[in-house]
């Protein structure tokens, strides 16, 4: 995954992704090799991440926020 700031504020690497910058293919190609002969690691960081959606993305948590949203757009009609 590319390290940008949008994204490196809610996930970090090595714990929940691989980061390698998008214009060096060798940062890519070792992140893929790691991410494909590292079991711990995919395993910890597959855990990590269903508690992070859980956490931060869950129906329960969206579903009012979406709502709210179209209902708004209704409001600017």
């Amino acid at each position: 995954m590319s390290p940008i700031e949008t994204v490196t504020s809610v996930v970090k690497n090595e714990e929940n992704v691989l980061f390698a910058r998008n214009l060096y293919p060798h940062e890519i190609a070792d992140a893929l090799v790691r991410a494909m002969t590292d079991d711990a690691l995919v395993d910890e960081a597959a855990q990590k991440n269903l508690e992070l959606v859980r956490r931060i993305a869950s129906r329960d948590l969206i579903r009012p926020r979406v709502i709210e949203f179209y209902e708004s757009l209704l409001r600017r009609a």
